[in-house]
């Protein structure tokens, strides 16, 4: 229970409701990159 209230009051913090918004938040703030994601791909 603690982990889920930790990762909702950072959601809370940025302003976000789901890990789609997260993700583009973090790509939108260059903290992702699309190429990151496709270089984790198996």
């Amino acid at each position: 229970m603690a982990s889920f209230l930790h990762v909702s009051h950072i959601y809370d913090k940025i302003g976000v409701r789901s890990r789609a918004a997260l993700a583009l938040f973090g790509m939108k703030h260059g903290l992702l990159s699309v190429d990151r994601i496709d270089s984790q791909r198996p």
